[in-house]
């Protein structure tokens, strides 16, 4: 607003008559009324020409550009832009200006463009993130340019040991195929008269790091022994040997030979099947049975293969007009 100046009045007599005047008092009543206040006042304001705005042609700060000071004190900024927005340039006044990128004339992060005035990126190098099912890109978006992240369906490591072929959903989430345990180990003897059998399926453990199988097990007992991961056979074997003779004397026997197992024996029992014939069984150990009736039975009462090594014996088996020779192994 316009500046003013205070001056001082002179007095009229001093103005006039010179002071040698005033000394003599013939015009003081000048003073007897200014002391009643009701005579001139001892100062009056005076507008300075110099100090006028509308002197220098300044106006009231239209067409300036300049802030303008109003009866409350505020500043009323020209324009449409905001009353907060600086007008002497710089970052934030959401103009453009070199060597800003982008200016959006707030400091919201993440918006495309930062409060320095830099877009939120440049390339996708700045948006990568550990996430291995998101491809990062640097795009343009928002006020400027953004980070953004898109799912995928890439080979992934979801950290479990007890998945594999794992791959990224397309949401977001990595996982994979759950481990099949469907090996079990081999039985096992657990002592000397029980089997340890294993389950066909198991489940698998991770919380080594690394994927193991475990497997319900139960206990079998073992008659004869349980021995090499197995339970042990009857030791003593009882072997039927079947003998058929037809109507031409054509001789069939069955089984035709005969294999015991390592640490057992055999007992063997021949029945002759035949309509017409009778048989003879003679062993080679030197004994034997002849005319063996047709529809009967013939225990033999050597055990086979008692002893701990290994040796072929046989049977010979014959009638008047065919015969067989029945190998018995023992292993």
């Amino acid at each position: 607003m316009p500046a003013f100046r205070r001056m001082t009045m002179l007095p009229l007599c001093l103005a006039i008559a010179g002071p040698a005047a005033c000394a003599s008092g013939e015009d003081n009543d000048w003073r007897d009324a200014d002391a009643q206040g009701d005579g001139l006042p001892e100062t009056t304001d005076v507008t300075d020409p110099s100090d006028d705005p509308e002197a220098d042609g300044e106006g009231d700060g239209e067409g300036t550009g300049d802030p303008v000071e109003t009866e409350g004190g505020e500043e009323d900024v020209p324009g449409d832009l905001p009353a907060d927005t600086p007008l002497d340039g710089g970052c934030g006044n959401a103009v453009l200006e070199p060597p800003e990128e982008c200016d959006d004339g707030n400091d919201a992060p993440g918006d495309g463009c930062e409060s320095d005035c830099l877009t939120t990126c440049h390339a996708a190098t700045e948006c990568a993130d550990e996430d291995p099912c998101t491809d990062s890109t640097c795009e343009e978006g928002g006020t400027g340019r953004l980070c953004v992240e898109r799912f995928n369906r890439v080979a992934c490591d979801d950290a479990e040991p007890c998945t594999s072929s794992d791959v990224c959903d397309g949401a977001g989430s990595c996982g994979g195929t759950p481990v099949a345990c469907t090996i079990p180990p081999p039985d096992e003897c657990a002592d000397a008269s029980n089997l340890r059998v294993y389950g066909t399926t198991g489940t698998c453990d991770g919380s080594s790091g690394t994927a193991e199988c475990s497997y319900p097990s139960s206990l079998q007992f073992c008659t004869y022994g349980c021995a090499g991961g197995e339970c042990q056979s009857d030791p003593q074997q009882d072997l039927h040997i079947d003998i058929y003779v037809d109507n031409f004397c054509n001789m069939n026997v069955v089984p035709p030979e005969v294999s015991v197992p390592s640490g057992q024996t055999a007992l063997l029992t021949y029945h002759n099947n035949s309509v017409d014939y009778p048989v003879d069984v003679w062993l080679s150990y030197g004994g034997g049975y002849l005319d063996l009736m047709t529809g009967t039975i013939w225990a033999d009462p050597f055990e086979w293969c008692a002893g701990d090594y290994s040796y072929t014996g046989y049977a010979d088996i014959s009638t008047a007009c065919s015969d067989h020779r029945l190998l018995i192994h023992c292993l």
